[in-house]
């Protein structure tokens, strides 16, 4: 029965891992990037707009002009650097990044990833972050 129980064991801190792996992944914004390998069966709509939501300029900046080259998810990589770059055009003053992101980036993400979307391509992911995006312009002062 020893040998069941270090079988079991095994398998607990390999999940222990695997969740503290995509807490960390979460916070920094390459939740994406974990899901989007072979292993997987693909990336939740959700997830695209991680780096977006928590990610540092640093981090946007390689998203935009990061190659979808052997990528699974090609389209979306693209379309993950196109909103890239716009919420770095958005966010163009200091400490502006985190405004964008803690009021409108943070919420999308938390309503993407409660809601059941059926279907949701790359294209209408763009829509809904620029439309975010957008509206965060349209009600935010302009920056000194």
């Amino acid at each position: 029965m020893q040998w069941l129980s270090g079988r079991r064991d095994r398998i607990v801190d390999k999940q222990a891992r695997d969740l503290v792996t995509e807490t960390e992944s979460f916070l920094c914004g390459s939740l994406a990037d974990l899901f989007d390998n072979p292993t997987c069966s693909g990336v939740p709509h959700w997830v695209w707009t991680n780096v977006l939501a928590h990610g540092t300029t640093d981090d946007l900046r390689r998203a935009a002009n990061a190659s979808a080259d052997g990528s699974l998810s090609p389209y979306w990589h693209r379309a993950r650097s196109f909103l890239a770059a716009e919420v770095l055009a958005v966010a163009d003053c200091p400490r502006s990044l985190e405004r964008v992101q803690a009021a409108t980036l943070v919420p999308l993400e938390h309503q993407l990833a409660s809601k059941d979307l059926v279907v949701m391509g790359p294209a209408e992911w763009v829509t809904m972050v620029l439309a975010g995006l957008r509206s965060y312009q349209d009600s935010s002062p302009p920056c000194h």
